[in-house]
Parts: structure tokens; C-alpha cells; sequence
């Protein structure tokens, strides 16, 4: 299940939710009057999951041309 804090405790404890988002490098939906608004991820996590993102395409593509 995600993660999910409201935009304002974001907001209040930044330190400590980052620091959760590098330990658990998921992401973290934040919400604005109780709908979600914006995703957080830690930048290594993020990095992580666009190169999987971007390998799976590049398989795919070559997969196409072939």
C-alpha cells in the first residue's frame, strides 16, 4: 500500500519524511484537501526506476525493428 501524508505535515516535517523516503526508496504520495496532488520519490530511487523504465522501452523498441 502507499504512502500516503497530507501536504501540510509534509510541510511541517520534512527532515523526517525525506529521510523515510531513503530508507524506504518508495515513493510518497503527499495530498491537498484529501486528494492526492504530487508524488515524492528519493532521487536515487527515482533514478533506479527510470533506467528499468528506460531498459524495458529500449528492449521493446528493439523487439519492434527486429
Amino acid at each position: 500500500m502507499p504512502a500516503i501524508r497530507s501536504l501540510s505535515e509534509f510541510n511541517r516535517n520534512q527532515n523526517a519524511l525525506i529521510e523515510e523516503l531513503a530508507d524506504t526508496c518508495e515513493p510518497l504520495y503527499l495530498t491537498r484537501n484529501g486528494a492526492a496532488c504530487v508524488v515524492v520519490m528519493d532521487a536515487s530511487a527515482f533514478d533506479e526506476a527510470m533506467s528499468f523504465r528506460n531498459e524495458l522501452l529500449n528492449r521493446s523498441f528493439a523487439r519492434i525493428v527486429a
